[in-house]
């Protein structure tokens, strides 16, 4: 007779985490590496989602009471997850103009710019690499100098050296007899990178961010990225027009948006042949599980060799 698989071996990824069972990094590093996306690869490395915008310091990452990133209007902290980085850095009036005036139509250039990946690594790339990608004339001033002002700065989402201790270090600047000191961590870190590193990854891990994160997932990876969602959502990528050109009227911009997404559905990623990101037909599935913080957050104690 065929022996019975034990109970949940048949059971994805998705699946697994939206019962609490896996890490929300793990689960996101999943996701990149299905669309073409891994760590070490810097042309496409995998970009996870910025959670904070450093304002203020955030002490229970798993009080439903303390506010969430649920829209602009939130504070304390939070980043708005229903909205993309990009969305967020340039506003919907420029976003507006772009898509108006530029053939084919699109709000966004690209998901991760060979630019913006260089400034993060800025403080251990070699000087003449970034002569060659920023700017010929190294001027330390010209590059944020601490975690909220390259927030502020960029508008892309973050990369897997700001959750995780990394060799080499991004925080710390090969470059201080030229002018460059090492990136800042915010104050209630108290300058150490370990702290941060802990920090950030525990709002990464908590239950407000768990339960916005399937919408940030659409919006980078899923069904936001294509179709009548990326036009409500301010979202459509130039790559992804070229690559896989849908049949949507540009001119219809009424502003209805669809009908909520059917939960039931599984959502499922496909990669694109340039190695972009991932597109799917159906909404993510929510976070289901209530109680993050007793979740094994395994990657934490351990150095990501990113070279």
């Amino acid at each position: 007779s065929i022996p019975h698989a034990p109970p949940g071996h048949y059971e994805t990824f998705t699946e697994k985490w939206c019962q609490g069972r896996i890490s929300n990094l793990d689960y996101l590093l999943h996701i990149n590496a299905a669309a073409g996306r891994k760590i070490g690869d810097h042309n496409f490395p995998p970009i996870l989602p910025w959670v904070t915008d450093f304002t203020t310091e955030i002490t229970n990452p798993h009080d439903p009471n303390s506010g969430g990133p649920i829209n602009s209007t939130t504070t304390g902290g939070w980043r708005d997850l229903t909205k993309s980085k990009y969305r967020l850095h340039k506003g919907d009036e420029q976003l507006n103009q772009t898509f108006q005036h530029t053939i084919p139509p699109h709000h966004i250039t690209e998901g991760m710019s060979h630019l913006t990946y260089t400034m993060y690594r800025a403080r251990c790339t070699p000087i003449q690499y970034l002569r060659q990608v920023v700017r010929s004339n190294f001027v330390p001033e010209h590059y944020p100098d601490n975690v909220a002002k390259l927030y502020k700065w960029t508008p892309d989402e973050a990369t897997i050296e700001f959750y995780v201790s990394s060799n080499p270090c991004i925080f710390r600047s090969r470059h201080v007899d030229l002018g460059m000191s090492n990136l800042n961590v915010p104050l209630w870190c108290h300058d150490d990178t370990i702290d941060f590193i802990k920090y950030h990854r525990d709002l990464l891990e908590g239950d407000v961010v768990s339960r916005w994160l399937h919408i940030w997932i659409d919006l980078n990876f899923g069904e936001a990225l294509g179709g009548e969602r990326a036009m409500v959502e301010k979202n459509v990528v130039l790559h992804r027009v070229l690559w896989d050109y849908r049949d949507v009227d540009y001119d219809d911009d009424d502003g209805k948006e669809e009908d909520e997404c059917d939960n039931g559905k599984h959502n499922h990623l496909s990669s694109s042949g340039d190695g972009g990101d991932g597109c799917t037909g159906d909404c993510h599935l929510p976070f289901g599980r209530n109680d993050t913080s007793k979740r094994n957050n395994s990657s934490t104690d351990k150095d990501e060799d990113i070279v």
